[in-house]
């Protein structure tokens, strides 16, 4: 996010924005839920997938909830330099991504 941090009259404005969108969002939320993702869609949950197993990889098995702010911040800046290799890990990853999100369609058609 470029924008700078709100201030608190523009955070009280936000909030009741979004406590009025509130039910237009779940309503979306659902509607969604009973659809196909799209392809960006999978490649971008294949990217965070396959930035996560690199990360579990460069901290030894440790999420991110285990390690300190500083440590985190030393593997997120390795893993900055890992850009090709996120990538290609995303793409081999890809059909098992597709794959789970027809077997969450199933599953939600069987309710």
């Amino acid at each position: 996010m470029d924008e700078a941090p709100f201030d608190k009259a523009r955070r009280l404005k936000q909030s009741r924005l979004m406590k009025r969108q509130a039910k237009k969002i779940a309503r979306a939320k659902q509607r969604a839920a009973k659809k196909m993702a799209s392809p960006e869609k999978l490649k971008t949950r294949a990217l965070k997938q396959a930035r996560e197993k690199l990360f579990m990889k460069m901290s030894k098995g440790k999420s991110k909830n285990e390690l300190g702010i500083q440590q985190r911040m030393a593997v997120d800046k390795k893993l900055e330099k890992k850009g090709a290799a996120i990538k290609k890990l995303a793409k081999k990853m890809l059909p098992q991504v597709k794959a789970a999100e027809k077997e969450r369609l199933k599953k939600f058609k069987q309710k």
